[in-house]
């Protein structure tokens, strides 16, 4: 008997095989997907990264153009005392918006502030130091009479002290400070002034001993007294004076700047005349005009006082979007169609 052949299923082979393909197909479809994903996001990091890095450049010549336009108000300064009705710049002493417009920006979302300060208007903190003539005492009890205005010699009910961190009242920070610049490793002691502590400092514990301080928001850390509160109060009253014979300006000086000067009383009756509003005196012309505002400085302090200056703090914020850039800069010079020149600049 003979064997019919059986007919052949074809569909049996083709079943597993359209399987097979069907699962390679969504399989490619995946990873095509997957890598479209991470293409697209990638792209979309890239293009954030390059967006944050324009509006950094951006940033960077918009406040250098503040910066110069800082200078260019500055140079406008023809008269030789600070007058805030007649010199332009004194119009951003306190922070100001600068319009779009002067600095040329075509861009309707971009907000630039602009502030110009006097740095004469503060007190040369290093000159608590008198490295030429250690007895003058002048500048030494300036800035302790500027610490006990601001509250120094009353402990900061937010910081902690125990006996490791005992209380440390104005004089003795002054104290401090000078240690920190004299020449010597030993405690400063002077009459009945408080004594300082750099001989009773830990072995690895050195002050610098240079007559300077470079930076002080950092420096002044590392003295025994001066906590973070502490120096945030100090820095918009002080800077550091390279001039061998600084003078503060009368015109720009703030109310503690004056009354550690010369007393809370004076300091009333100089701000008064300064504003017009006694005797309608307005700004100094010249320091002798101090006596018919009715204050009259004598000794030592008589030669420190001055109604202009020739040095400038310049802050200038752009915001740009949701971000912000900052500079600051140091202006040096100026006025009577003068250019001052930039001696720091710094963008953060």
């Amino acid at each position: 008997m003979v064997r019919q052949p059986q007919p052949h299923n074809r569909c049996s082979v083709q079943r597993p095989q359209r399987g097979v393909a069907l699962l390679m197909v969504v399989f490619m479809i995946a990873l095509a997907s997957a890598l479209l994903i991470s293409l697209t996001d990638s792209t979309y990091v890239a293009m954030r990264l390059n967006s944050a890095a324009e509006h950094r450049i951006k940033a960077e010549y918009i406040l250098k153009s503040a910066v110069s336009v800082a200078q260019v108000l500055v140079k406008t300064d023809i008269t030789p005392y600070d007058d805030p009705q007649q010199d332009a710049w004194m119009a951003f002493a306190d922070g100001r918006e600068v319009p779009g417009d002067m600095l040329g920006l075509p861009e309707p979302n971009i907000r630039v502030t602009l502030m110009i300060a006097s740095k004469s208007g503060k007190i040369p903190l290093a000159r608590v130091w008198q490295a030429g003539n250690p007895t003058d005492t002048t500048w030494r009890d300036i800035v302790t009479a500027l610490f006990r205005i601001l509250g120094f010699d009353t402990p900061d009910p937010n910081t902690n002290t125990s006996n490791s961190t005992p209380f440390v009242n104005a004089e003795e920070m002054v104290a401090n400070l000078i240690d920190y610049l004299d020449s010597d490793q030993t405690n400063y002691q002077q009459n009945n002034f408080a004594s300082g502590v750099e001989a009773n400092l830990p072995d690895d514990v050195q002050f610098r001993n240079e007559g300077t301080i470079d930076s002080l928001a950092s420096e002044l850390a590392s003295i025994p007294g001066f906590t973070p509160g502490r120096i945030q109060k100090i820095l918009p009253f002080v800077y550091v004076s390279m001039k061998n014979v600084p003078q503060v300006n009368l015109n720009a000086a703030p109310y503690e700047v004056v009354a550690a000067m010369t007393d809370q009383n004076s300091a009333a009756q100089i701000l008064a005349c300064r504003q017009g509003g006694q005797s309608n005196q307005g700004p100094f012309k010249s320091v002798s005009d101090l006596q018919a505002c009715g204050v009259t400085v004598t000794g030592p302090r008589s030669g420190i006082f001055s109604v202009s200056g020739t040095l400038y703090e310049v802050i200038a914020k752009v915001e740009y979007g949701t971000a912000a850039f900052m500079a600051s800069a140091e202006l040096s010079g100026a006025g009577s169609g003068k250019l001052p020149t930039i001696t720091n600049f710094q963008v953060y």
